[in-house]
């Protein structure tokens, strides 16, 4: 059954359109995919009655119509009747002649015609067997562009702002002098006195990579939803949300601030804001709405008893005003990007999460309506984790053919789960031992049924943010079990979600996902754990590569399907690229203090800044997108090619030790050398103490014994501790984003074969991160395809 009632905020309804006839599905996913994808981004308002609830009643007015045949009207149509008689007697003369023809020249027919046309038939009916996977594909780059001093964990956003009809490209970003509290004077030591010039959004020219503008904020942004025009000038805006309090509604034309989320009561600086969602127009004013989830205690230590109470607030999409807000209804943190979707009869739900990675919590459910009202305490939860929370946003995606979009998630703890959308009953679950996770599953059809699998993603160790290993799989859509074992294994985490790519026909789907692992140790995932005392800051921006195998960490984008396998088809290796993205140069603003806080590209020169800082690793937390091929913007049909943009970014790690297992053996010798010894000079009475406790602290001579020397070769590193940090030495990494053009070839093709290619962008499935449309659904597939 097709998808019937996928969320439409632009419109300020939603479309009921299911059927139970099989053509009129097929009627269905093309309105979906094409009106769906054009009318979210439109600038059109329809101003729409105050929320209230659903009607669930059906009314049925019948109409007593008067008689049709008049004297007039009996003789027109008599007349016409004659006429079409006739008209018809005649085609079907024409056309037993033309058969008859037809049957006397059959023989004169060629062979190869014949062929043709049967071929042709074949492949028009849609057989899948006739459309054959990719088993070679090739990456090209198209363009780069870095940007000395900046990085970012944010997802790339599609966005057409110069109205040259190819999609430019949104990314949030922050700069290595963000923090809490900090000086004014870094921005005039490193960015030439623009204030803020802690984090902010970059708009790039999705031609060129050339920026287009830049609009900076008080903290870093890593939260982009530019789905919707709030200024109605044509171009969509952009809702951009940060870390310490960060929220604003930009204009996409121009990057300037259309509202922000300033002082009031329902704002907490210590807290951050996650990926928004517009919504449908709730007060008549024309405009849609804005829904944000409110939380975290990025300051607080894990498993520390006290955390902030998360909250959800719904903004006015005019004028940035709180139109009502509501703290969690088990007032625990949230990290959780919220979603929407409604229900077969249109009940509209809004889909949250809360607690943290070392403090329980739930998926919670409500309706917008009890929402919109304040009525957080009619929220029921669907699942709950009594030891970790549920951070991630889900897959919103049709699995059991209900017309309704199911719930599929991958919880942080160990557990990927499908929920039945219009009764929350679990559907199926996957299991992950002693693992986490912060990514999204990718949707796609990788195995040749009608229901989307997911590849996910999994991070093995004793818990945030300590992982030996990742390991990443393909999960059957149907089933919840894996369908590649073993799983992709690497020694280091990325926390990155994946993406899919929709091709013709059903296991044809390519998935696009990074990998990090150690050089000459891939797939090893060794034990450690950090001294005592490290702080959690300090150990999530360790390099374990080093630390673990004194070797370089490295990177790679991988693109595979079920005919290629793991690990398919390198898009970008980090070695490759390593001058590149370590070139030493810096873009300096000639128009310091600018009010609009833009810079177009025109106006940046480039300085030579002294002798290069070697060293240095990558952090992967970014996801890229898809977009069409360059040219290819308006193209509706299969295409041979497609372009991935993505980012990467390298920072300098901070200055941590770690324990091995065979550090462990030298500790315990000199702690048995410690024992043997009288109490005196040299005698340590935290060595004995940590002993009882089974504990490695920075104050225990057996732990600085043994470590000596690995801290003697980290000496000559650059490092950037919060320990020993100086507003006057700060070093900075770099981002850099590049675009790619990917195509696809199939070996050992037959006559009546072709190979699949690309479905236009307004048909990709999950492109981006929380989809193509950044609302967690996965756009349905058309039946033709």
């Amino acid at each position: 059954m097709a998808l019937s009632n996928i969320y439409k905020p632009e419109a300020n309804k939603f479309s009921h359109l299911g059927s139970d006839d099989d053509d009129d599905s097929e009627e269905l996913d093309d309105e979906i995919n094409d009106s769906y994808v054009k009318g979210l981004h439109s600038p059109t308002r329809n101003a729409q009655k105050p929320l209230m609830p659903p009607n669930r009643t059906t009314k049925i007015r019948r109409v007593h119509s008067k008689p049709w045949c008049t004297t007039r009207a009996c003789f027109v149509f008599f007349v016409w009747l004659a006429f079409l008689s006739i008209c018809v007697s005649g085609l079907v003369l024409l056309i037993l002649r033309v058969v008859n023809s037809g049957n006397s020249e059959k023989e004169t027919l060629s062979p190869h015609f014949v062929k043709t046309v049967h071929q042709h038939r074949k492949e028009s009916s849609g057989d899948e067997k006739y459309i054959l996977p990719c088993d070679e594909l090739s990456a090209s780059k198209v363009w780069h562009i870095s940007f000395p001093k900046l990085m970012t964990e944010t997802a790339v956003r599609p966005n057409d702002i110069n109205q040259d009809g190819i999609d430019d490209l949104m990314i949030g970003f922050s700069t290595g002098v963000d923090g809490y509290n900090a000086p004014k004077i870094s921005c005039d030591l490193y960015f030439n006195g623009t204030y803020p010039c802690y984090g902010g959004l970059l708009a790039l020219d999705g031609k060129t990579g050339q920026e287009i503008w830049r609009h900076y904020t008080m903290h870093e942004i890593y939260g982009v939803n530019c789905n919707g025009d709030l200024d109605t000038d044509g171009v969509r805006d952009c809702l951009i949300s940060g870390r310490a309090g960060v929220f604003q509604a930009v204009s996409g034309k121009t990057g300037d601030t259309i509202w922000d989320f300033g002082p009031q009561e329902s704002r907490d600086t210590n807290m951050n804001l996650y990926t928004a969602q517009f919504i449908r127009d709730l007060n008549s004013d024309g405009v849609m709405e804005v829904l944000v989830t409110h939380g975290g205690d990025p300051l607080a230590e894990p498993n520390s008893p006290q955390r902030l109470v998360g909250r959800l607030l719904i903004f006015s999409g005019k004028t940035g005003e709180v139109l009502n807000w509501v703290k969690t209804p088990d007032e625990r943190e949230t990290y959780f990007s919220p979603v929407i979707y409604t229900k077969k009869d249109g009940l509209e739900l809004v889909l949250f999460g809360t607690g943290g990675e070392t403090h329980g919590g739930a998926l919670w459910v409500v309706s917008l309506f009890d929402l919109f009202h304040g009525l957080i305490e009619n929220s029921k939860p669907i699942y709950k984790d009594n030891y970790k929370g549920v951070m991630n946003p889900p897959t919103l995606v049709d699995l059991n053919k209900d017309g309704t979009v199911d719930i599929v998630m991958a919880m942080f703890n160990t557990t990927v789960a499908a929920f039945d959308g219009e009764t929350h009953e679990r559907l199926w679950d996957f299991f992950f031992p002693e693992s986490e996770t912060y990514s999204i599953p990718a949707a796609g059809f990788f195995n040749k049924d009608d229901v989307p699998d997911f590849l996910v993603r999994y991070n093995t160790g004793t818990g945030f943010p300590v992982y030996f290993y990742a390991n990443v799989t393909v999960l059957d859509g149907k089933t919840g079990k894996p369908l590649i074992i073993p799983y992709v294994k690497t020694s280091s985490m990325a926390n990155t979600s994946p993406l899919s790519v929709s091709m013709e026909g059903l296991g044809n789907d390519l998935f696009i996902y990074w990998v990090s692992d150690c050089i000459g140790h891939e797939g090893e995932g060794g034990k450690f754990e950090f001294v005592e005392g490290t702080n959690v800051h300090e150990q999530s921006r360790a390099d374990t590569c080093k630390l673990r195998y004194n070797t370089k960490s490295f990177s790679k984008l991988c693109i595979m399907n079920e005919k290629m396998g793991f690990p398919g088809k390198d898009i970008y290796y980090s070695e490759n690229f390593y001058d590149i993205e370590h070139k030493v140069t810096e873009n300096e603003p000639e128009n310091k203090g600018n009010s609009k806080q833009n810079s177009s590209t025109q106006s940046q020169r480039k300085r030579h800044v002294g002798a290069p800082d070697h060293g240095g690793y990558q952090r992967l937390i970014a996801t890229g997108s898809i977009m069409a091929t360059l040219g290819e913007e308006n193209q509706h049909e299969p295409r041979d090619s497609i372009d991935v943009v993505f980012t990467t970014y390298w920072q300098y790690p901070a200055k941590v030790r770690i324990i091995l297992p065979e550090d462990k053996a030298c500790i315990e010798k000199y702690r048995k050398l410690y024992s043997s010894q009288p109490a005196g000079e040299d005698f340590d009475a935290n060595v004995m103490k940590n002993e009882e406790l089974g504990i490695f602290d920075a104050g225990d001579k057996a732990v600085n014994e043994c470590l000596k020397k690995k801290q003697k070769d980290a000496e000559n590193g650059i490092y950037t501790s919060q320990a020993d940090y100086d507003i006057y030495k700060v070093h900075f990494g770099s981002l850099t984003v590049y675009r790619f053009t990917i195509k696809c070839k199939c070996s050992n093709l037959t006559p009546s074969q072709h190979c699949s290619r690309f479905l236009p962008y307004s048909q990709q499935g999950w492109g981006g991160y929380m989809g193509s449309l950044t609302n967690s659904y996965f756009v349905p597939r058309k039946k033709s395809v």
